[in-house]
This record gives structure tokens, C-alpha cells and sequence, in this order.
């Protein structure tokens, strides 16, 4: 428990560091253009995209309390920068789901070796915690259709379990090309080679 609390302690003095607001602004700004222009839509429910890397970024160099609020704020800027009609109304469950990722995978990636073993627990974690339970109970308020119809008949599930793997690949391979980068521009420091 103190060490938890000790790592969220450390996760917010990051926050008071010029150069990591800096690359919190940066990485917002490469959040927003990927969502643009890099994401593949297969199917209904099926959307492959790089515009989670640089949340997974953050919660990776600067721990779950940064992550959280960088999810947070980054969820509330697309929805502002987005055209409007093109995603519906705005909805706060949404940007409480994007809070919680950012803690999730902080908790999990900060400060420890990045190992594939980690990714896959985040992963696996988001995907069914935040993806499939969470979201699915916004989607249910939202447009007042029961949880069970969205969880099983919109096939949900099965864009999950096809998201999985990819979403462990590009997580694990750009976040291992990333941990160098930080390490050599000294905004990270304290990482292991797993």
C-alpha cells in the first residue's frame, strides 16, 4: 500500500516538470492527428488506430496520476476538435473511462521493466474492465438499450478479441522504441531492461 502510494506521489511531481508538460502537449497534439488520419475501420466495430500510443506514452514515462489527467483532458479535447455531428453529444462516462486507462496502465508499466507479460495484463485489463464492462454500461445510458444487447448482440466482444493481439503488438513494440528515446532525452530515468 505505501508503495502504491508512494508511486502515486512520483507520478504527480511529473507533472510539475516543464519539459514532460511539454511532451504531454506534444503527445496530446499526435493524439488528435492520429485519430485522423490513422485509423483503419474494419467492420462496424472494429477500429484499428495508433492514437492510444501516445496515452499509452504517458502512462508509461510518467505514472498513473499523469496518465489519468492526460486521459481525461485528451478525451474532452478530441471531442471539442472533432466535427461536429460527426460524435454525437458529449458524454462523461466516456472521458471516466479514459481516466481509468491512464491509471491502469500506469500502475502497471511505471517505473517497472516494460515486459510483454505487462502489456498483456494492461491490455487484457482495459479490454475487459474499461472496454467491455465499463463502456458498455455508458453505451447502455446513453441510448437506454439493456447492457446485455450492446455487450452480445452488437459484436462487441468479438472486436475485442480481434483487437487484442494488435493492440499488444503496437503497444509493446512502440513503447519499447519509445523507452529508449525518453531515456536518451532524459525525461525518464529508472527503467530496467526486462
Amino acid at each position: 500500500m505505501l508503495k502504491n502510494v508512494k508511486l502515486l506521489k512520483t507520478s504527480f511531481r511529473e507533472l510539475s516538470e516543464t519539459k514532460n508538460l511539454v511532451l504531454c502537449g506534444l503527445m496530446a497534439g499526435l493524439g488528435i492527428v492520429l485519430g485522423y488520419v490513422a485509423t483503419i475501420q474494419v467492420g462496424q466495430y472494429i477500429r484499428i488506430g495508433f492514437s492510444m500510443i501516445p496515452n499509452r506514452i504517458i502512462d508509461f514515462a510518467f505514472g498513473p496520476v499523469a496518465g489519468g489527467i492526460f486521459g481525461g483532458v485528451l478525451d474532452i479535447l478530441k471531442y471539442f476538435l472533432t466535427p461536429a455531428g460527426s460524435s454525437g453529444s458529449f458524454f462523461p462516462g466516456f472521458t471516466l473511462s479514459s481516466i481509468l486507462t491512464g491509471i491502469l496502465y500506469g500502475f502497471i508499466l511505471y517505473k517497472k521493466p516494460l515486459t510483454l507479460s505487462r502489456v498483456i495484463v494492461a491490455e487484457v485489463l482495459e479490454k475487459v474492465l474499461i472496454d467491455l464492462i465499463l463502456n458498455t454500461i455508458w453505451l447502455s445510458i446513453l441510448y437506454g438499450t439493456p447492457f446485455w444487447v450492446n455487450l452480445f448482440g452488437t459484436g462487441r466482444i468479438v472486436a475485442k478479441l480481434i483487437q487484442l493481439p494488435v493492440d499488444i503488438v503496437i503497444v509493446f513494440v512502440l513503447l519499447g522504441v519509445m523507452q529508449k528515446i525518453l531515456v536518451q532525452l532524459k525525461f525518464v530515468s529508472g527503467y530496467k531492461e526486462a
